[in-house]
């Protein structure tokens, strides 16, 4: 435990005197009095308010003659205190200081784990690029698929058309010197055709040489 007792000459302009020193966890406790009973302002503040220019905008205690406080810090951070006192008129305050370390807080311990490196961007960028390769593979698959079968369908439909067709008329050929290699041809057609229909021809045929 550290002991400490001094007195400083208080006026309108800011007095700081420093609470804990070098200390990061410790249990702390202060008293300031003035000399014949007089009034004085006092605030504790700590360096990140000081270093945000915030003091000038915070409210003062006004103590009459004394008054003590007490700073607890376990959280194994290092931050600076500061006692702040004005007086108007001026003044003399005796400032007591009684301070001790104590070991930081068994939670503030208790670190938890690090959290997982982010992800590198390169491996973002291949992981990018391969789902964008994929996809373009998987479309161009698809319309293949798409064509080959648009085609199959339409080749069948032509098939059926070819098939359906009724067999053309025949006509019969006449007159002196005519060419006879129609009616052949007309036969040489004629040979997936019933027998009736081949001994007709051959009539046709016959009648044509005749004349």
């Amino acid at each position: 435990m550290n002991t400490t007792n001094q007195t400083y000459k208080i006026a309108k302009q800011r007095q700081l005197i420093d609470l804990n020193g070098d200390m990061t966890n410790f249990d702390l406790t202060f008293t300031a009095t003035s000399k014949d009973g007089k009034t004085f302002n006092v605030i504790v503040v700590d360096q990140e308010t000081l270093d945000s220019n915030l003091v000038s905008e915070m409210k003062y205690k006004t103590a009459t003659g004394s008054i003590s406080g007490n700073i607890v810090a376990d959280k194994n951070v290092h931050q600076s205190y500061y006692l702040c006192l004005k007086a108007d008129p001026p003044c003399d305050v005796d400032i007591k200081i009684v301070k001790k370390a104590i070991p930081p807080s068994k939670k503030v311990m208790l670190k938890p784990p690090p959290p997982p490196p982010p992800m590198p961007e390169q491996n973002k960028s291949f992981f990018t690029l391969k789902n964008t390769v994929l996809t373009i593979l998987a479309v161009v698959c698809i319309i293949f698929i798409l064509y080959n079968v648009r085609n199959y369908f339409k080749t069948s439909d032509v098939v059926s058309e070819v098939n359906d067709k009724n067999v053309p008329s025949l006509g019969v050929v006449s007159g002196d010197g005519g060419d006879n290699s129609i009616t052949d041809d007309v036969m040489s057609e004629g040979g997936g055709m019933s027998p009736g229909m081949n001994g007709l021809l051959h009539k046709l045929k016959n009648m044509s040489m005749t004349h």
